[in-house]
């Protein structure tokens, strides 16, 4: 920070400080040298007996019932339903909020079909007459890809090699 800077140069006077001072999280950890030797044997014997080791716990082991958490009793936790004070009846629905909710269920209903044939996996798109050599090389590579754009073309940035045969 500047404040170090600043400290630091008063500590040394005229020395200069170097620029950068490699801290220590900067170190390449490729160039720390390993404390231990990898060891030379397998970590563990292949042919150890397995089944001779004892299941139970040892005598005077401290018991970890306390810490162990409790089953699931109920799989389904019960959720409570609402609680509502004492409702009135409803009053009965004015034309405006009738035609309000009858355009929400409208809106709603186009929606769920546009949703529908948004995830129909089968969609018909007209091939036109003739394809260009790009075009049926992207026909054999994804024909999904090909056709979902034939069916949406979306605008593409310049490429400089289309300049090309402009000039």
């Amino acid at each position: 920070t500047v404040l170090a800077h600043l400290e630091g140069l008063t500590l040394h006077g005229d020395e200069r400080a170097p620029a950068y001072a490699p801290e220590p999280h900067d170190v390449p950890l490729d160039d720390v040298p390993l404390d231990e030797a990898p060891p030379d044997e397998a970590p563990f014997d292949e042919d150890w007996d397995w089944d001779a080791l004892p299941t139970e716990r040892p005598e005077g082991a401290p018991d970890i019932s306390a810490t162990a958490p409790e089953p699931v009793r109920d799989p389904a936790p019960h959720i409570p339903a609402a609680r509502h004070p004492q409702e009135e009846p409803a009053a009965p629905l004015t034309p405006d909020e009738i035609r309000t909710l009858a355009s929400w269920d409208r809106d709603l209903d186009a929606l769920a079909g546009e949703l529908r044939r948004a995830r129909a996996t089968v969609h018909d798109v007209l091939v036109p007459a003739s394809l260009s050599a790009t075009q049926l090389l992207h026909l054999a590579e994804d024909p999904d890809a090909f056709a979902k754009e034939l069916a949406r073309p979306m605008p593409r940035p310049p490429q400089p090699a289309a300049r090309r045969g402009t000039r």
